[in-house]
């Protein structure tokens, strides 16, 4: 079942030969499957194993019809999880897309379901997700609840996978709340788990978490002083962000690559190219041009798999770059843009962002009725979350 994870924006290679000849075994006993539970079987492996967002809703599909078909048979508990599962993803589907609405719609209608066949494991899974969406949504109580209910089910299945998972999205909260070593603590508790099943995904994603803390508090290792802590904890941001790259890239995790590229070119943004010594201006300059490349790598592959959420991050880390650099009618038109996609998907968060971007390009341009328009939004928002 696909289960959402949260990655903190700070903001190809092909397959390897192994996978695509595990893939190609799985359509070869597809075709030769005599029956539907097998069918259902090979196809909920499939839509697991492939990480091609416009491949692996196509299997979901096919896996949806032939469960739905069943569901009153007399293997009707069977066809009924693997009919919840497909409904689930479908709902991971909208998540992705922005379209929220129909997200809950379908992981209540999976979660229905589940609750009826006593599927523990299967309910976390739509918990976690629903709490996603209500954090999102800046309803943090009960995103909260959700992620909490989620992990008391899987501690109790020793659901290591869903564990990860709950941990990782807890640390995302607290982080968001401003409590970064509460934050950092639940990070790098899903990074252990994920390293202990060799989870290659969520090793990536906790590597980007981990490093954003590492770049907000520093290297606690190095107690000399608060300069050389903070400079110890980039220098491991950057190297975390990096691994996690190339982690992605390995198994063409377009999601993943995405962000990753973003958490670097945030950082080159932030900090400067820390290669460049002789000036810290000159450092500044050259990571602004760095930080560039790399949101615009992350757009592009963000637009290709219709990331919604990860075009609007994209799109004000861009508009914050032409800002830096003095062009503001460019800066407007991405931090528009980010405003727009923001709106669409509902994100009080993403809005804020946004509207931020927004207030200092008006202000500069001397336009102050639109940029207290813009401030006004930003602190509804801030209210909000």
């Amino acid at each position: 079942m696909k289960k959402l994870t949260y990655i903190f924006i700070f903001i190809i290679i092909s397959l390897s030969n192994g996978k695509a000849q595990n893939m190609d075994s799985l359509k070869i006993e597809l075709k030769n499957a005599k029956y539907d539970t097998t069918r259902c079987n090979i196809l909920n492996t499939m839509v697991e194993a492939e990480n091609d967002e416009n491949l692996w809703p196509i299997y979901n599909r096919e896996l949806l019809e032939i469960a739905k078909k069943n569901a009153t048979t007399t293997n009707k508990k069977k066809f009924l999880k693997y009919f919840a599962t497909a409904l689930n993803n479908i709902g991971y589907i909208y998540d992705n897309q922005g379209d929220m609405m129909n997200a809950l719609k379908y992981y209540n209608k999976g979660i229905k379901i589940q609750e009826e066949i006593k599927d523990i494991r299967g309910m976390a899974a739509i918990l976690n997700n629903i709490g996603f969406i209500y954090d999102n949504q800046g309803d943090i109580p009960r995103a909260l609840e959700y992620f909490h209910k989620s992990l008391k089910l899987q501690e109790e299945l020793n659901d290591k996978v869903g564990m990860a998972t709950s941990f990782n999205n807890l640390g995302f909260i607290y982080q968001n709340q401003g409590n970064y070593i509460k934050a950092g603590d639940y990070y790098k508790k899903s990074l252990k788990v994920r390293e202990e099943i060799n989870d290659k995904v969520g090793i990536a994603y906790s590597l980007n978490n981990v490093g954003l803390i590492y770049d907000y508090l520093g290297d606690p290792s190095v107690t000399s002083s608060k300069k050389e802590s903070i400079k110890a904890g980039q220098a491991i941001a950057l190297k975390y962000f990096i691994k996690s790259l190339k982690i992605n890239e390995n198994i063409n995790y377009k999601v993943g690559i995405a962000t990753s590229l973003n958490n670097i070119g945030s950082f080159y943004s932030y900090h400067g190219d820390p290669s460049v010594t002789s000036s810290n201006k000159k450092s500044l300059k050259i990571g602004q041009i760095k930080a560039l490349q790399y949101y615009q790598k992350s757009l592009k592959i963000q637009e290709e798999i219709n990331d919604k959420l990860g075009i609007t991050a994209s799109l004000k880390n861009i508009a914050t770059i032409k800002y830096k650099q003095g062009e503001l009618a460019e800066a407007f038109n991405f931090a528009n843009k980010s405003l727009l996609f923001a709106k669409e998907l509902g994100f009080p968060e993403s809005i804020k962002n946004a509207s931020r971007t927004l207030t200092n390009i008006y202000k500069k341009q001397h336009k102050f009725k639109e940029a207290l328009e813009m401030y006004e939004l930003q602190i509804q928002m801030s209210d909000s979350i």
